[in-house]
């Protein structure tokens, strides 16, 4: 355990900066270690050491130093496998627990503790130690966790998606390529900024190696988020250009409005009005039907007696 110094204090511009800062610096060796969780994520046993391992990556980082791929293998990893699933299930039982009283005391429970995961793996301290430990460093600082993570990773992945689209543009094998450089920048930050505030709050980290403007980083990421969305937003989304030239079929009228200036004529003709009898009127090209020989005879001998 390396001895805790006095650090320059937590901000919001200071999460944004840095976790860009540590993460870009890290960002091959993430890739690596992430690519390598993933093919022994399927290996038991050495699936739970290698997924501690990506947390102990985090508290490397924090402290400034070069990480490698392969550290998630480390046996010492396995070892604290029992400590591990406690924690995290008082993590994950207490922020359930908060989310039902209305998500607040959830989202609360989940910024105090956060770093407790972090404090088992890395210092070695028990688990409900952790937790009391987790809960005094994050003490008045759990707005400014919140608000410099959120605005991190919303810059970011604002930009990733202002990229990916205007890659969808060009082709659609160009736009897949720019979305996951986009994931590994996104996942390399948001484990930056981690990294940054497990650093400062416990005293292992670097500390701050140059004076962050608060009011370029906050309003350049602000911005960056409002362009990228708004560009997105102008676009369209991110179709390729082919596919939004496709012309569309278009689909055949009715058969009714084939037939317009071909109505039935209806229109009563001159023997019509002079016969003054009120009869069906049957348009034109359709045949009338042929009355019964019973219903012509009774016919004549109304008019007989009409006489």
């Amino acid at each position: 355990m390396v001895s805790p110094h006095t650090s320059s204090a937590l901000t919001v511009s200071g999460i944004v900066h840095n976790g860009f800062i540590i993460g870009m610096k890290n960002a091959a060796s993430l890739v690596g270690a992430v690519a390598l969780w993933l093919l022994t994520v399927w290996v038991p046993y050495l699936n739970v050491g290698t997924t501690i391992g990506l947390l102990g990556l985090i508290a490397a980082m924090s402290r400034g130093q070069v990480i490698s791929p392969t550290e998630i293998f480390n046996a010492n990893y396995r070892k604290q496998m029992g400590e591990f699933f406690l924690v995290g299930a008082f993590v994950y039982v207490g922020i359930f627990m908060g989310l039902m009283f209305l998500v607040i005391p959830g989202l609360v429970i989940a910024l105090s503790w956060g770093l407790a995961p972090l404090l088992v793996i890395d210092m070695g301290i028990n688990p409900t130690e952790a937790l009391q430990r987790s809960n005094n460093l994050t003490a008045g600082k759990k707005w400014k966790i919140l608000g410099g993570t959120l605005l991190a990773s919303l810059a970011v992945n604002s930009l990733a998606l202002l990229v990916s689209t205007l890659g969808m543009k060009v082709h659609a094998v160009v736009g897949v390529l720019f979305f996951f450089i986009g994931l590994v920048v996104s996942v390399a930050v948001a484990m930056g900024a981690q990294a940054h505030i497990y650093g400062t709050l416990t005293g292992v980290g670097p500390g701050e190696k140059e004076d962050v403007k608060a009011g370029p980083i906050v309003g350049g990421s602000l911005a960056a988020i409002v362009v990228s969305l708004v560009l997105v937003a102008l676009m369209g989304g991110g179709m390729s250009k082919p596919a939004r030239d496709l012309d569309l079929v278009p689909m055949p009228p009715p058969a009714a409005a084939l037939d317009v200036g071909n109505e039935p004529d209806t229109t009563p003709t001159a023997a019509e009005h002079r016969g003054g009898e009120k009869r069906d009127v049957v348009p034109a090209g359709f045949d009338e039907p042929k009355p019964n020989k019973r219903d012509v005879a009774d016919s004549k001998r109304r008019n007989n007696r009409n006489r």
